[in-house]
């Protein structure tokens, strides 16, 4: 995993005073790595049209168009000049080689966007119609940094591939990043990245981060994988691909509560098993369940519990978040506001959420003894203050029952024995992975499809 910034303008001034690389270095370097990205995708000979601000952001972009002189048609606007002392000194070398400045946009096979990158203030009215302009040409879109908007509003440049600068930023990973960034890379600035990037409070996730449950020892029987018990409710089906995803993921057992017909290898339950070394609870419950009962059943042992939908909006919430023992909340924006309410936090709209996802989740995971998986586009795991969002995860996942699945994919893992941080961002990561290994079309994925990809996945 790596972490997350919201600004990396430290780290830049780490690298100068710790290496002695100074800025021309890294900025040379920061032209490297976005030239290699626009070969990535644009053959040579092509025209490319590099838009660029007016500081160090559009100085990497002229820089850029420099080394791509050779073999390249490249072409400069400037729509506000040259401003910074890189920038200065990087469009007096273009000059001198005489790489063509425009005056407006041109047609191109590729187009550049190095005008703000990260920091940007809200976009005004001409640099907004610039950006429309821009995403109006058929042509190959490269970011440099961040695409320009990102993060201040409706306008935003939409990459193919965006080239950020030495480190991830947190602006990358907002709900509606994906629809914006294409292919995301990290630039090497003279160093690796191990040695310009320092710890931080959120980290995103790597595939070799998946931990997947395999069985190493062979003289074993189903009692060493636990048992997991899915409490079924009005929704029966939900219930049920809880319990189907956990049996796929490796536990031993798998019960549900319920008065329903199950599939045969899912044992009916209308009382705890006394085995039992996990819980999952919430999904499809409805109103049949009473709290005090409830409450009887998740508190009375010492199963590791897995809470989602329905019950994270009860009362007995406040009760549960009490507990001294592994507990996961698994809710999706709308879900979380409604908890953030009955748990004390205050009333918060999905769209303010959605905005601060991170600080909320952080700020949750702080105040009590949960991990929160907060479900989403990048869906995060939080605890203790620690955030681990996951880069992965398909549009197909949009469908009743994904979620129930994932519940299912934690509780299995909890009733095996993992620890309740690392059974989130496993679960998580599998869940995600095997929907991006998905080969149907995007609209075609089922909660049973999900379940037989996370079967077939192996660790990195």
């Amino acid at each position: 995993m790596h972490p997350l910034y919201k600004e990396v303008n430290f780290l830049d001034a780490r690298c100068r005073e710790k290496y002695g690389i100074d800025e021309i270095i890294m900025m040379e370097h920061a032209a490297i790595a976005l030239k290699a990205g626009i070969e990535s995708c644009t053959p040579s000979g092509s025209r490319v049209l590099f838009v660029c601000g007016p500081g160090n952001n559009g100085a990497d972009g002229i820089a850029c168009a420099r080394l791509m002189q050779e073999n390249f048609k490249v072409m400069i606007l400037l729509p506000f000049g040259a401003k910074s002392k890189l920038a200065k000194s990087q469009l007096g070398h273009a000059k001198a080689l005489d790489i063509k400045i425009v005056q407006e946009i041109e047609s191109a096979d590729a187009v550049v966007d190095a005008l703000f990158g990260s920091g940007a203030k809200p976009l005004d009215e001409d640099i907004c119609k610039l950006i429309e302009k821009l995403n109006a040409l058929k042509a190959n879109k490269i970011a440099c940094d961040i695409p320009t908007g990102l993060g201040l509003g409706d306008i935003v440049f939409k990459a193919d591939i965006t080239i950020t600068m030495g480190a991830l930023k947190e602006v990358l990973f907002i709900e509606s990043a994906k629809s914006f960034i294409g292919k995301l890379e990290v630039a090497n600035l003279g160093v690796s990245r191990e040695a310009y990037e320092t710890p931080g409070p959120t980290m995103v996730l790597e595939k070799k981060d998946m931990i997947l449950p395999h069985r190493k020892i062979s003289k074993v029987h189903k009692g060493n994988f636990g048992h997991v018990l899915v409490l079924g409710g009005e929704m029966h089906g939900a219930g049920v691909l809880a319990a189907e995803a956990a049996f796929a993921f490796g536990a031993g057992l798998v019960s549900v509560w319920s008065d329903e017909r199950l599939p045969y290898h899912i044992m009916r339950a209308n009382k705890t098993p006394s085995n039992t070394t996990a819980i999952v609870a919430g999904m499809g419950m409805g109103s049949i369940w009473d709290e005090e009962h409830l409450k009887e059943i998740l508190t009375s042992g010492d199963e590791a519990l897995v809470l989602d939908a329905d019950i994270l909006k009860m009362d007995l919430i406040n009760t549960l978040l009490k507990l001294k023992k592994p507990l996961i909340l698994t809710p999706h924006p709308k879900e979380f506001s409604a908890l953030l309410e009955k748990s004390g936090f205050g009333k918060h709209s999905v769209s303010q959420i959605q905005a601060n996802r991170i600080s909320f989740a952080r700020d949750f995971s702080e105040k009590t003894n949960a991990v929160l998986v907060l479900k989403g586009t990048h869906t995060l795991i939080a605890e203790n203050s620690k955030v681990y969002l996951s880069p992965f995860g398909s549009p197909s996942l949009a469908k009743g029952g994904s979620g129930d699945v994932l519940a299912g994919l934690i509780g299995s893992l909890l009733a095996q024995g993992h620890e309740a941080k690392e059974a989130a961002v496993s679960a998580v990561l599998a869940h995600a992975l095997a929907s991006d290994e998905f080969r149907g079309n995007t609209y075609a994925l089922t909660p049973q499809t999900l379940i037989q990809g996370i079967q077939c996945l192996k660790n990195v």
